[in-house]
């Protein structure tokens, strides 16, 4: 227990991005005051021929005199401040609820560590759990959600740019959280290989993708979702990388920021949130309506 109140001291270390902000100009349309002044009838049409002329060989005649060529941002919010205020947003009392509750279930689960690791890693059947160090890893999951975005953007589908933004929005903030951790607790991993075993990162950023899906879509794409995400942390187990604890506390990093990135966003119909009670702590469920735009 000891060890865990160290390592959620740590949360409050400051954590920063270095934020890249895209600048978008406008084009400006200068007019000139209309002045009057009285012509022979001769040379009116020569001035009129001459203008003619000028507004033909201008490169930029048509930009000038049309007032609906001026140029408007997209009203997309921008990422990375986005980004920025994920990690704004990440003090709340839903973050500490959730971290007390991977915080529990962590300290709990360290009794039986080598012990579950131990029948995890030996059982021949686990063996079908390997691939989930590839799916849970932040090559996989970064390239996927950054190529969805790509392809909302490019396509201007903007219901699947938002969703695979703040997937990859999440996937930072839990990746984030995560290595500071990892740098404050220096855990030694089960196979002794580094002192980055507490918490998981491949399960913390799985259960990051994880929430945001179920939050946007509801359970129906959820429960594959955070069974995936399960899959991958027994992945972790299984390749004796992380102890039981390790990946219970990642999981519960991953929802805090799943969480953190949504916030009055998506498309739940059922809520799920930390509650205290008389003996500890517990989940609800409440069915809630769907505020699909």
């Amino acid at each position: 227990m000891r060890t865990m109140s160290g390592s959620l001291r740590s949360l409050c270390v400051s954590s920063a991005l270095v934020v890249c902000t895209c600048l978008s100009g406008q084009v400006v349309l200068a007019q000139t005051a209309d002045f009057e002044r009285s012509t022979p009838p001769a040379v009116e049409s020569d001035l009129a021929s001459h203008d003619s002329a000028i507004k033909t060989d201008a490169p930029n005649a048509d930009l000038l005199s049309s007032p609906a060529a001026t140029w408007r941002p997209a009203k997309t919010p921008n990422f990375f401040k986005a980004t920025l205020n994920d990690f704004r947003n990440l003090s709340s009392r839903d973050t500490v609820a959730w971290l007390t509750i991977g915080a529990v279930a962590s300290s709990v689960s360290r009794s039986v560590d080598t012990t579950v690791t131990r029948q995890v890693s030996t059982t021949p059947a686990m063996e079908q759990f390997r691939a989930g160090n590839i799916i849970g890893g932040k090559e996989f999951q970064f390239g996927a959600s950054l190529a969805a975005f790509t392809v909302g953007k490019i396509s201007g589908n903007e219901r699947v740019s938002d969703v695979a933004g703040k997937v990859l929005r999440a996937q930072i903030l839990a990746q984030t959280v995560t290595g500071v951790i990892k740098k404050t607790a220096q855990r030694q991993r089960p196979d002794g290989s580094d002192t980055r075993s507490f918490p998981s990162g491949h399960t913390s950023v799985s259960f990051a993708s994880a929430t945001v899906l179920q939050r946007e879509f509801g359970w129906k794409v959820g429960i594959p979702a955070f069974a995936a995400a399960s899959y991958v942390a027994t992945a972790r187990i299984e390749k004796k990388k992380h102890f039981l604890s390790d990946v219970a506390f990642g999981a519960a990093i991953g929802i805090v920021a799943g969480r953190t990135v949504t916030i009055g966003s998506g498309n739940k119909r059922f809520a799920v949130a930390p509650v205290a009670t008389p003996g500890g702590a517990a989940i609800s469920f409440s069915l809630v309506g769907s505020n699909t735009p």
